[in-house]
């Protein structure tokens, strides 16, 4: 019996994994690492400008160098990748890096619980946690990989001379390598504090210290040396806000309704009861306390971490459950997968899983949140001008563009004054008016844009302010929309021939955006970011009562977003206006 249970597990195991893996890509900082690859080769060195952006000041601060220069190892194989095989090339390596996370953890967790089911158990859990929270083509999932192996060295492998290739690699794929280094010196200071502090009969592992300082000090052989540390500590608060990676764990749960996060929490709970229940039987040793307590602070308060502390904590977890009687124990584990089955399947729907089979024949791998057909449509009718465009695209931009068009930012964030200047243009802030025009607008002039790229709604469901201004601006034309993005052209002699040909009535353009959300809310009706969408493009459309009625059939599905919340009691308020 128990047999078929652990073959049943495995199929399920890599049916998830196979199904989410020839997901789409849809990570918006993909393109921009793919374009820097492609750089790189070509010019056969790291880039000390930015080619990419027409923004971005000549001169570079550490930040920017760090950015541009951190990751070139990883970009490079991915152009490497890419050219050799397309798209095709980046899944497969999506297969084998995950297929490698995947078999070190089982590992690591099968030394502790030596037992292999509630391993299997906990690797459909972390998947499907950490695949739908990740995307696998960006250089993070090296990071992952990467301290994954660096525990299985200290806790089974003990092959410390593996280190500092290990760390000299790491260094020069992602900055995350400074994690690497820190879990080094907690495994150095808990062998000391062993022998000195808690007098246990255990001599200083020379061996553990010699590689140990050897892997710490090749981490810093990279282009950027020690910058990776600095810059960790000194991001500027305003683009932190700006970045899913930095929410809490609160927040991402209210803010996206993320339902992975509890299961994550209940990790956490049942980590800290093991690490308790070792105290009690005093088993526990000083680096699993100081990694718990690290681990599951920051994983607490920024997501980024969330899984590290996964990837630390499951042959913890697992050990902790084999010492739970059997009913509290199954308890958990269902309280484990049944919530990550029930939001993998159900709930993401428009991850289009099943589709994905027909994807695989197909080799179709761009989402279709990116705006394509927009830039086909740029292209053919040579609009050569200054762009803006939003921040989400800029990467992918960049990779369609480059070099016959820069673009005005990206996920790179290389100048904070100009994402600052995005975010006054995409919430069409009024106010300082200067040359007499809305601040909005007088940054678009002072830049000289004349087209403008830009999503009805975020990945959020919002709609941008920036829409509502370009609608109601005499200066800007809707030239071309789509249910993806939305192109606007100035109003001038120059782009005479574009509007001529191709301008689009407002009204009209708005309706055909509203039809658009439409039909993709009633095909997926659990993603609550379109009827925020809907409510919102019915707001701008001035039918308020419509947009209330959007927004309480999103509430019903999912009661505690804020952002609903916030729409609905706005709306209640300029219905209640009109009244009086």
């Amino acid at each position: 019996m128990k047999k078929a249970i652990i073959i049943i597990s495995a199929i399920l195991l890599a049916i998830i994994t196979g199904l989410y893996l020839l997901s789409p890509i849809s990570d918006l900082d993909f393109f921009w690492h793919l374009a820097t690859g492609r750089w790189i080769v070509d010019n056969l060195r790291l880039p000390s400008s930015d080619p990419f952006s027409y923004t971005t000041p000549v001169l570079l601060e550490s930040r920017e160098l760090f950015i541009l220069k951190s990751y070139w190892l990883s970009q490079v194989i991915y152009w490497l990748l890419y050219n050799l095989m397309g798209y095709n090339g980046i899944i497969l390596l999506r297969f084998f890096i995950w297929s490698l996370l995947l078999y070190i953890l089982y590992k690591r967790a099968i030394f502790q619980v030596k037992d292999s089911l509630i391993p299997l158990w906990l690797l459909i859990v972390s998947s499907m946690v950490l695949l739908i929270n990740y995307p696998l083509e960006r250089p993070h999932i090296w990071s992952f990989l990467f301290f994954n192996l660096l525990l299985y060295i200290f806790e089974r492998d003990k092959s410390f001379y593996l280190i500092p290739p290990l760390m000299l690699l790491w260094a020069n794929m992602h900055g995350g390598y400074i994690l690497g280094s820190l879990i080094i010196m907690v495994y150095l200071t808990g062998n000391i504090i062993n022998r000195v502090l808690l007098k246990r009969q255990q001599a200083l592992d020379k061996e553990l210290l010699l590689w140990g300082l050897g892997g710490i000090i090749a981490g810093f052989i990279n282009p950027c040396t020690y910058h990776a540390v600095t810059e960790t500590f000194t991001m500027p608060e305003s683009m932190r806000r700006g970045v899913i990676e930095y929410l809490s764990s609160i927040e991402t749960l209210l803010k996206r309704n993320n339902l992975t996060i509890p299961v994550y929490w209940l990790l956490l709970l049942i980590a800290i009861t093991g690490t308790l229940i070792k105290v009690f039987k005093k088993r526990i040793t000083p680096h699993e306390i100081i990694l718990l307590a690290g681990l599951g602070y920051f994983s607490f308060v920024q997501i980024r971490f969330i899984a590290f502390f996964i990837i630390w904590a499951i042959p913890l977890v697992g050990n902790t459950l084999t010492e739970i009687k059997k009913p509290v124990r199954y308890l958990l584990i269902s309280l484990l997968l049944i919530p990550c089955l029930y939001v993998f399947f159900i709930i993401k729907e428009d991850y289009y899983l099943i589709r994905n089979l027909h994807r695989f024949k197909t080799q179709a791998w761009l989402d279709a949140y990116f705006p394509e057909s927009a830039v086909q449509f740029m292209k053919a009718n040579s609009m050569n001008g200054n762009l803006y465009n939003y921040y989400d695209w800029g990467g992918y931009l960049i990779w369609r563009f480059y070099p016959e068009k820069r673009v005005f930012i990206d996920g790179r964030q290389l100048y904070k004054y100009v994402y600052e200047q995005s975010n006054e243009i995409n919430n069409a802030l009024e106010y300082p008016r200067v040359y007499d025009m809305p601040a909005w607008k007088a940054i678009l002039y002072t830049y000289s844009v004349d087209h403008i790229l830009i999503p009805p709604f975020r990945l959020t469901g919002d709609v941008l302010p920036l829409l509502n201004a370009l609608l109601n601006d005499r200066d800007w034309e809707p030239v071309y929309v789509s249910g993806s993005s939305i192109i606007f052209v100035k109003n001038t002699e120059k782009n005479a021939h574009i509007l001529s040909k191709y301008a689009i009535p407002k009204d009209r353009a708005l309706n055909m955006l509203i039809e658009r959300v439409e039909f993709l809310m009633a095909n997926m009706p659990y993603s609550i970011r379109f009827y925020i969408a809907l409510g919102d493009l019915y707001t701008v459309a001035k039918d308020y009562k419509k947009a209330r009625e959007i927004y309480v059939a999103g509430l019903r599905l999912s009661p505690y977003n804020i952002l609903l919340k916030e729409r609905l009691r706005l709306i209640e308020y300029v219905i209640k206006s009109h009244q009086r």
